[in-house]
């Protein structure tokens, strides 16, 4: 009884290190598929990319029928970057998320006077510089301090039905990441 018992641990520490080291080989061929990887493919930093759903064949997937959704990779080693949207979507949410897809910040049209996307990324060297002096062209922006230079901001559109295709299309359309 020993020896078998002995005989199925050793099985069972051999399954496990085979898993963990094909877990090991396949971290490579997944780690190039992340939002990140599959943004570079579609555009360069700050360039508006939308993204489509699956059957659209674009590398990047937006699961929820409802919504059109845009982004732009950003890096604020250069500088802030300034993102806006003219008003058109009946409901609108702006995600801000690192490098490595954990969101950072969130927010809908529901806190914004104006309805626009009006928001100023920047790190926090140059969030303390714009506290000190802001220009009055940002005084009505939405500042968000981000830790990690490099990120991804995703805006996405609400579409109740296909009459406000063309509405959401414009809407995303008139997105701008542009650096400051």
């Amino acid at each position: 009884m020993a020896i078998r018992t002995v005989h199925c641990l050793i099985l069972a520490l051999l399954g496990v290190v085979i898993v963990h080291v094909t877990v090991l080989f396949l971290l490579p061929l997944y780690s190039e598929r992340d939002a990140w990887s599959r943004l570079s493919a579609l555009g360069a930093p700050l360039q508006t990319v939308a993204i489509e759903r699956p059957s659209g064949g674009v590398a990047i997937r937006d699961n929820d029928p409802l919504f059109r959704s845009a982004a732009c990779r950003f890096d604020l080693a250069a500088g802030p970057v300034h993102i806006m949207a003219s008003d058109g979507a009946p409901f609108w949410s702006v995600s801000v998320y690192n490098r490595w897809g954990q969101n950072i910040y969130s927010f809908n049209d529901r806190i914004t006077i104006s309805r626009d996307i009006d928001l100023l990324l920047a790190s926090p060297a140059q969030m303390i510089a714009l506290r000190q002096d802001l220009p009055p062209a940002y005084e009505q922006s939405i500042l968000v301090e981000v830790e990690d230079p490099l990120g991804i901001a995703v805006v996405r559109g609400f579409r109740p039905d296909d009459s406000y295709a063309a509405i959401i299309d414009r809407f995303l359309g008139s997105l701008r990441c542009t650096p400051q």
